[in-house]
């Protein structure tokens, strides 16, 4: 009903000079008029293309500068409207003869363009960043002069593009949230093809954080509950980021482990959703991927961030936040604020893992307490680096655990310190 008011009124509109909204417009006419001209926008609708054409066609001279002029200005208005323009605007070009709607301000290769405003509209993110934009050359542009004011207009169809890329990305943190995996996790998804980060030089401008593209991300999302197992879940599944604290030295291959999942190599059910603790797996199904993993991401590799946040170091040593902390607090690790959170090179954290190793995680190793651990470990007087972190050798022999080896699932007998298991 919108879109017929809207038709009726530039259609029957003589006086093109009036240029309040047609909302207005339509509020000010006497009834008999507004369904007049409703019944006029009706008649366009339904009679699409042909009645639109005829209507354009019966405007005048076409050879009249004036009526071409007020034509186009009222095709533009039919086509553009109050905010939805793409799928507006091509349903009139198709009905319209050719050239109707474009205005002066078009390119000379007959390409339609955007007034800032539009471009606002249609890019709400540009901001004060249009000023940029145009530095970068990023979309094309022209500039006319009126009266001593410049005005630009923008290429449409380049716009139209950053608006669908921009509709379908989504920031990596919020990737990240939704999968509940580190950031570095994503970083290896980007250079196995699980997802794709949005490299969109527009993009960055107005968006200014890394993005990744939400179609992937939902793709990812479809394959995982598509690969998930349909039998009935053992009672001693757990979700995969606990499993995974058996995973330490470095960062986890996160990559390599959702891959064997999607290819039906490592069993696994989701819980309510994708979420890391919502994923269930077995005990010791992640086994296949202990020892001390190297680096995931080379220091060339353009997607390898140099610097980690809080969350990402704690997952990488298996500790929780206030370790961090500490270990900044310290000086242990670096510590830099960065534009959303403290920062921490990523070599200190890699090496502190191959060197040390957390309550944590000797405590998955040999499916027991982590205050049990500290204990034991207390008593065997190793070298610890600060509460809940102990020197990954020392502590490995103290318990008679092999850290390039796999541990199986069932607790492990013989072991060297007292106390470790419960009964």
């Amino acid at each position: 009903m919108r879109l017929a008011i809207k038709w009726g009124l530039e259609a029957a509109d003589e006086d093109t000079s009036f240029v309040a909204a047609w909302q207005t417009r339509a509020t000010r006419l006497p009834p008999e008029r507004l369904a007049a001209v409703v019944v006029g926008g009706v008649r366009l609708l339904r009679s699409w293309p042909e009645g639109l054409r005829d209507w354009a066609l019966t405007q005048g001279d076409p050879n009249g500068t004036a009526r071409t002029t007020s034509l186009r200005r009222r095709a533009r208005r039919m086509a553009i409207g109050d905010g939805g323009y793409s799928a507006r605007f091509d349903v009139v070009q198709e009905a319209l003869p050719p050239d109707t709607l474009l205005d002066a301000h078009a390119f000379p290769d007959g390409r339609r363009t955007y007034s800032s405003r539009e471009v606002r509209l249609r890019l709400p993110q540009v901001g004060a960043h249009i000023m940029a934009i145009r530095a970068t050359g990023l979309i094309p542009f022209t500039v006319h002069r009126h009266r001593g004011e410049r005005t630009y207009r923008y290429c449409a169809d380049s716009v139209d593009a950053v608006a669908a890329r921009a509709a379908d990305a989504v920031s990596i943190g919020s990737a990240q949230r939704s999968l509940g995996l580190p950031v570095y996790a994503l970083e290896q998804f980007f250079d196995a093809g699980l997802l794709q980060r949005l490299n969109d030089p527009t993009l960055r401008i107005l968006l200014r954080r890394p993005m990744t593209v939400a179609s992937a991300l939902e793709r990812l999302q479809v394959r995982l509950a598509a690969a998930a197992s349909k039998r009935r879940m053992p009672m001693d599944a757990l979700p995969i980021g606990q499993e995974s604290r058996r995973i330490g030295g470095g960062p986890k291959p996160w990559d390599e482990i959702y891959a064997a999942m999607l290819a039906g190599e490592v069993p696994f059910w989701i819980d309510g959703g994708p979420h890391v603790d919502h994923v269930m797996v077995e005990l010791g199904s992640l086994d296949r991927f202990m020892g001390l993993p190297l680096s995931k991401c080379a220091k060339t590799a353009s997607s390898c961030a140099a610097e980690i946040d809080t969350n990402d170091a704690a997952e990488m040593l298996n500790v929780i936040p206030a370790t961090i902390r500490r270990l900044r607090v310290e000086g242990i690790l670096s510590d830099r604020t960065g534009p959303r959170a403290r920062l921490s090179q990523r070599d200190e954290v890699e090496a502190l893992a191959r060197e040390y190793i957390s309550a944590a995680e000797l405590a998955r190793l040999a499916r027991t307490s982590a205050v049990r651990v500290n204990v034991a470990l207390t008593d065997a007087k190793v070298d610890r680096l600060v509460e809940g972190v102990w020197s990954r050798a020392e502590a490995l022999e103290a318990m008679s655990i092999n850290g390039t080896t796999t541990v199986t699932k069932r607790r492990p007998e013989g072991a060297r310190l007292t106390g470790l298991h419960r009964p």
